[in-house]
């Protein structure tokens, strides 16, 4: 089985289970929430790519990113632009994770496109309120 095509089928799998310590930030819209907080953990286990284990890291927050990504596509579709936006962000945070060989240049352009996607969330959800 592709590594990419197994990393769908877990994140299929995980996308609505609870992480320990998990929040709800916005009460009227579990998806855009479950979004949120897969974006921080990706963001959480890309910073910790640069120390022990890179591999082991990026291949957590590429799962995360994946589940951020199904719950976006799962969320309410509103007018504004920040949920699409967001989608986009992670595809390219997806492949600058996926690049090989990985290095400190593709991990600073992850970390910085994860943030804008976690800002196109927040947005996304106070537009929808």
């Amino acid at each position: 089985m592709k590594p990419v095509l197994l990393l769908s089928v877990i994140a299929s799998l995980l996308i609505h289970a609870p992480e320990a310590g998990a929040k709800e930030p916005f009460k009227k819209q579990p998806a855009m929430s479950t979004a949120y907080n897969k974006l921080n953990a990706a963001l959480t286990q890309v910073e910790k790519s640069k120390g022990k284990e890179p591999v082991k890291h990026r291949n957590e927050a590429l799962l995360h990113l994946k589940q951020a990504k199904i719950a976006l596509e799962e969320a309410k579709k509103n007018k504004g632009s920040s949920r699409p936006a967001a989608i986009k962000l992670i595809d390219e945070a997806t492949k600058e994770l996926e690049a090989t060989p990985p290095d400190e240049k593709h991990t600073t352009q992850a970390l910085d496109l994860i943030r804008k996607a976690i800002h196109e969330v927040v947005d996304g959800a106070k537009a929808a309120n």
